[in-house]
């Protein structure tokens, strides 16, 4: 199983929204507790893609990340630090390494999700899993 629950409230860059609106801290339980679901499955094979959490999503989720990655590491110009939660499978290893050729870039480029402005459709750009770390994952772990 490769899982992808929301992070709308769970992720590090949405922890400074938890003390402008009280109602939040509920919504972060929730989906801690959805995430639960999915890190203690029965299931044999179980990765949980999300960004990183911040302290309080982390601590209520109980369990740090296995590994973190990035999209250059599989072929994007661009960082996106992404948490993996393994269970039965082993680390995703990197296929096309383009660091120092993004580090050329300027930052609007290579932190392009980083710099999206405010729109409706926003959360689906920054959401979106990289061709390169899908393919790596289907490469990988797929029909192992």
């Amino acid at each position: 199983m490769i899982a992808h629950p929301d992070c709308t409230y769970i992720a590090n860059s949405g922890v400074c929204w938890l003390d402008k609106d009280i109602a939040r801290w509920k919504k972060l339980y929730s989906a801690c507790d959805f995430f639960k679901l999915f890190l203690n499955h029965s299931c044999e094979k179980i990765v949980i893609e999300n960004p990183i959490p911040h302290k309080y999503g982390l601590s209520w989720i109980g369990k740090k990340y296995s590994q973190t990655i990035q999209p250059y590491q599989f072929g994007h110009l661009e960082t996106k630090r992404t948490c993996l939660w393994l269970k039965g499978v082993n680390p995703l290893v990197e296929t096309n390494n383009v660091k120092a050729e993004m580090d050329l870039l300027p930052k609007s480029q290579s932190n392009r999700l980083h710099y999206l402005p405010p729109k409706p459709d926003r959360w689906k750009q920054r959401s979106r899993t990289f061709q390169g770390i899908a393919d790596a994952m289907a490469m990988q772990w797929g029909g192992s």
